[in-house]
């Protein structure tokens, strides 16, 4: 089963793995019901560590990314809204939702013994969920090779990642309607004029599936002085062959044509330098 792709729903996209990760863990809390059918206190008081075992897993998983790397979460707290935790992620959430699940049990001495076997059934039901996200996340995690890009440009030439091989190349997907695209200009206008002609090459791709015009575009471009030759992608296709799940996206391609770093979310003149410098 490919979990790799997004539900679409106009510019806002759902990665299907995370659809088959809630619907695997809303399954195994009526699972978890059916033992205590007929014991309809201790099926409310385990109904109720269920659902907390999830929002602690929910809430341990959004947060890997500041356990992991705390520098990129200090340069940018903001990050934290559109980053995407991956595998690590689920371990953390996985490891702290048992953990909570393990004292849940203690106390009291009844809803020990009675609810063993429900929280066995939601383990498993759960892990199958987990196992989806897993294989989803493993299909979309960015590596060798980067997928090809060509793409119009407003200036009217045609620009491809493969006439690029051999220098470091900023892919950064974005939208006109994207508030925390517009954040991140001045970081990148900045990152562009350091790199200069002999730097790292900028590739500013525009959702131009999601916009109202390719006019709308170009007024923006000019407004808020984008300085990267912006890029069309009329149809959306870069942006599914890239895995974009949210924007905006920025990945960073090495010389051999490597996908070596990737954000969602905002990014920040020390990430796109620090990652740049880990590439060369």
């Amino acid at each position: 089963m490919d979990l790799s792709g997004n539900l679409s729903f106009g510019p806002f996209m759902i990665p299907l793995r995370f659809l088959a990760v809630g619907a695997c863990l809303a399954a195994a809390i009526l699972v978890a019901r059916v033992p205590l059918r007929r014991h309809r206190h201790l099926r409310a008081m385990v109904t109720e560590r269920l659902v907390n075992a999830v929002v602690i897993f929910i809430a341990a998983w959004k947060l890997t990314p500041v356990i992991l790397h705390p520098l990129d979460f200090f340069h940018d707290p903001l990050s934290l809204l559109m980053g995407a935790p991956g595998i690590a992620g689920l371990v953390v959430g996985v490891a702290a939702a048992l953990v909570y699940a393990g004292l849940a049990l203690v106390r009291p001495r009844r809803l020990r013994l009675a609810g063993f076997l429900p929280l066995l059934l939601f383990a498993v039901v759960a892990a199958a969920g987990f196992g989806l996200g897993a294989v989803g996340a493993r299909s979309a995690t960015p590596g060798p090779p980067a997928p090809a890009l060509s793409l119009p440009a407003l200036s009217g030439n045609t620009v491809s990642l493969a006439s690029l091989r051999g220098r470091v190349v900023v892919v950064n997907f974005w939208a006109t309607w994207c508030p925390p695209c517009r954040a991140e200009l001045p970081a990148l206008a900045d990152f562009a004029r350091r790199e200069g002609a002999a730097g790292a090459v900028l590739l500013s791709v525009d959702q131009t599936s999601t916009e109202t015009s390719e006019e709308a575009v170009r007024a923006f471009a000019k407004k808020y002085g984008i300085v990267a030759d912006v890029l069309l992608d009329g149809m959306g296709a870069v942006a599914r062959a890239w895995d974009v799940q949210a924007y905006p996206s920025t990945f960073i391609v090495d010389p051999k044509g490597r996908v070596s770093a990737k954000r969602t979310g905002a990014v920040d003149l020390a990430w796109l330098r620090r990652r740049t410098a880990a590439a060369r």
